[in-house]
């Protein structure tokens, strides 16, 4: 939430954004707070933002939110998945750019950034580092 202080506000934002750990919320269509966004990958929590390589990349992304919304998982720029509710466990496909989005009676809510998930070099799916 903001502080009340313009300069440190637009600091904080600034930081945020080029850190890629934004999670845009319209207040309009519903309050966000209380909506958590987290992946586990291979047993490693990811915040939005979050890079992660690793061999198998097992896991999903977990959404909790006090709102019923509907939810699309967008995948290397694309819509991969959409599903509605207040609790959702998305599997990981692969390596890939992941972000999430919600919608509240077919308005846009919320966005994030994204989840970026890289396979070792020379790794196949399910292999051991």
């Amino acid at each position: 939430p903001p502080s009340g202080n313009d300069r440190i506000d637009l600091d904080i934002l600034h930081r945020t954004l080029a850190a890629g750990r934004a999670v845009l919320a319209d207040r309009r269509v519903g309050d966000a707070s209380g909506v958590a966004i987290h992946a586990t990958i291979d047993g490693q929590r990811l915040e939005v933002g979050d890079s992660f390589e690793g061999a198998a990349l097992d896991g999903a992304i977990s959404i909790r939110s006090p709102w019923t919304a509907t939810w699309r998982l967008v995948l290397n720029g694309d819509t991969d998945l959409v599903a509605s509710g207040a609790s959702l466990d998305i599997p990981i496909r692969g390596p890939g750019a992941y972000r999430i989005e919600g919608w509240i009676d077919g308005r846009p809510w919320l966005f994030t950034n994204h989840f970026r998930l890289r396979r070792f070099p020379g790794a196949a799916p399910g292999s051991p580092r």
